[in-house]
């Protein structure tokens, strides 16, 4: 392993990834690069914020929220990889697909292996539909690990 991708969703399971990825990288002195893709059809501004920002004449941009909120998650596993004596490589939050977009950031970095966890926060959806991982497993030959 050269190049490690960790990707997160801010689940346990992604979170457990994100210490199994800090090992990877220590054993193959490998860095870890750490992304979050939020769906872009995530719902994150309620009725009530809405009406607040209303209120204070704030404007709230979907976009920013759904990045800073991504930008907690990664930061949070960032720290998990270093904790387990990996090395963190780019820090990356993106909207849009989730697999999609961790396919086209594991191929652009040059990235060996993907590690995330198995079941994220969509569980239900997941198991109607299809998990991320699944879907990613269809769209790469990159090596995919899946933590539970």
């Amino acid at each position: 392993m050269k190049r490690i991708l960790l990707a997160v969703d801010g689940s346990d399971h992604s979170m457990r990834a994100a210490t199994l990825a800090g090992e990877l990288s220590s054993h193959f002195e490998a860095p870890v690069d750490v992304i979050n893709v939020v769906p872009d059809n995530t719902p994150v501004v309620s009725g009530a914020v809405t009406e607040y920002a209303q209120l204070e004449s704030t404007y709230i941009n979907q976009r920013d929220l759904l990045k800073s909120v991504g930008a907690e998650v990664v930061a949070k596993a960032s720290t998990l990889v270093k904790e387990s004596g990996g090395v963190v490589g780019a820090k990356e939050v993106m909207v849009g697909s989730p697999a999609h977009g961790i396919v086209a950031f594991a191929e652009g970095a040059g990235a060996d292996s993907i590690v995330m966890g198995r079941r994220g926060l969509g569980e239900i959806k997941g198991l109607l539909m299809g998990s991320v991982s699944q879907h990613i497993g269809h769209l790469t030959d990159t090596t995919l690990i899946t933590v539970s």
